[in-house]
């Protein structure tokens, strides 16, 4: 579960959203003890190894981690998916085959698209 309540309160995505204060600190609360119980209870030894070996970096790799994963859920949701294809679509597929060609890497998917001029 990533906390995407927060999410919301960016001034970029603020007027998108229509989460009232009540909901956020319910959703907030769910995070905390998702949290809680992976690292004190269900992910305990493995927090404690994490620690001892790779110190306090392993946190925030594992919040990164958890994060990435919500991220790709989100992602593979077929609604989502059909909005980034409509995306893809209208980007300029010759402007992004000279942006391969120009980095010296195959152009996956552009190749007979001719160069936009």
């Amino acid at each position: 579960m990533l906390a995407g309540d927060e999410l919301s309160l960016n001034p970029s995505v603020q007027p998108l959203s229509s989460i009232t204060d009540e909901q956020r600190d319910a959703l907030t609360r769910q995070s905390v003890e998702y949290y809680r119980r992976l690292l004190f209870t269900d992910c305990r030894q493995q927090t404690i190894d994490a620690l001892k070996y790779e110190g306090p970096v392993a946190m925030t790799s594992g919040f990164q981690t958890i994060g990435a994963v919500a991220a790709r859920e989100l992602m593979s949701h077929p609604k989502t998916q059909a909005g980034m294809k409509a995306l893809t679509a209208a980007i300029d597929k010759g402007k992004m085959a000279e942006l391969y060609k120009d980095a010296g890497l195959p152009t996956p998917g552009f190749e007979t698209v001719q160069p936009a001029k």
